[in-house]
Parts: C-alpha cells; sequence; structure tokens
C-alpha cells in the first residue's frame, strides 16, 4: 500500500503562512477555488492567470472525466497524443505555472535490496508529463529509477515505484496542493515502502507572466 503522508509548507525563500495542501474543489466562486477576500488583494494579471488556470482544468476534465491516467505498455512510456501536445505546448510557451521545478532531498533507497543513501537531484516537469527519476547511491553510484507523474491540472503529483505490463504507475505517493501554495513552495516527506523516501520540495519554475490588455 502507497506509503500516506501530509504536505506541509517549507521555508522557499521566506517562510509561509501554514495551509493546508486540498484539491482545488472549494465552495467559491472564484477561479481555483479562491476566496472572496484574497481574490479581492490579487492584481488583474494573478485574476488573469487563475482564470486561465481553471478554464484549462475544465478542459481537462471533459476530456477525461474520471481522471484515470492509462498508458500504454511500457516499453515505450509514451503519452497518449492529446497529453503530449499539450505539454510540448505548455513547453513551448514557458508560462509561469506550467512548470515546477522539484528538488528531492535526504533520499534513502532500496538498491538491490539493500537500503542505502543516496544523492539528492532536482528535476523541471511540465503539467500534463510524466518521467523517470535516477536514484543514486552515493556509496556505490548503483542507480535505480522511479516515476514522477504531473498531472494535466497540476493540483497533483505523484511518485510511482514502476509501471505495470498494462502501463499503469505502480506503488504511488501523492503529493495535493492547491495553485497559491506552488506560487511560493511546498515540501512533503515522501515514502514509498520498500522502495524510497525522501524530502520533496516543489515550487512554479519562473516564466513568462500572463498579461492583460488594458481598453484604450
Amino acid at each position: 500500500m502507497p506509503g500516506v503522508f501530509r504536505s506541509s509548507v517549507c521555508r522557499w525563500g521566506r517562510w509561509l503562512a501554514p495551509v493546508l495542501a486540498v484539491s482545488v474543489a472549494a465552495c467559491s466562486a472564484n477561479p481555483l477555488g479562491i476566496d472572496d477576500d484574497e481574490w479581492a488583494q490579487m492584481t488583474p494579471t494573478q485574476q488573469a492567470l487563475a482564470t486561465e488556470k481553471e478554464r484549462e482544468l475544465a478542459e481537462v476534465r471533459v476530456d477525461n472525466p474520471s481522471g484515470l491516467l492509462v498508458l500504454p505498455a511500457p516499453v515505450g512510456h509514451a503519452m497518449d497524443e492529446g497529453r503530449r501536445l499539450r505539454v510540448e505546448e505548455r513547453r513551448r510557451r514557458d508560462r509561469f505555472g506550467d512548470t515546477l521545478t522539484c528538488h528531492f532531498e535526504d533520499i534513502a533507497a532500496s538498491f538491490d535490496g539493500r537500503w542505502s543513501v543516496a544523492y539528492p537531484l532536482q528535476t523541471s516537469i511540465v503539467r500534463g508529463e510524466f518521467q523517470a527519476l535516477p536514484l543514486t547511491e552515493t556509496a556505490s553510484e548503483e542507480r535505480e529509477a522511479v516515476w514522477l507523474d504531473y498531472s494535466d491540472s497540476g493540483n497533483t503529483l505523484r511518485l510511482c515505484s514502476g509501471v505495470s505490463d498494462r502501463g499503469h504507475f505502480l506503488g504511488c505517493a501523492t503529493m495535493v496542493a492547491a495553485y497559491r501554495d506552488l506560487v511560493e513552495g511546498m515540501q512533503w516527506q515522501v515514502t514509498l515502502p520498500g522502495v524510497m523516501e525522501a524530502t520533496v520540495v516543489c515550487a512554479f519554475k519562473p516564466g513568462v507572466a500572463v498579461t492583460v490588455s488594458q481598453p484604450d
């Protein structure tokens, strides 16, 4: 059974106010479940970005109402065409909020059945993308790998121990954060039983800001 853990706020440049890492599905009428007080304090540019992210999330729900990710056989680990094109477009436009930079620290992992320390690592991942993460033992340079899957919605990361013959991710721990939490950064303590444990710190990679056209 995948490890269950709580997410917590980290110091990413400065201390953050405590928040709960919950999926964005609040009762607020504002985009991304942002409450009225916070919405009123946001700039027009921030509101435009939040509105765009909410629209993209709605499109994802229509395209895939079940939320189930079904991958082809792991030989190629190929994305479905629609998802692949969305990832390529997000990478091309490089907008703020489309890409996460994640640091994996204090890593301990199983190398050929031997529990040992692994080097820290850093990766950038685009919404909708999944990628293999190499784990390298500090003592022997031996390598293992796990999988990182970033949802199309941008609210969920999964760290998984492997992929089945039918292309489904196996043994996953799920990290959930609201959009506004990832602006500053979030930290999780992640455990994949018998595979690895680590501290994971993620925040949005700097990118192109959304511009708002002003009336003449």
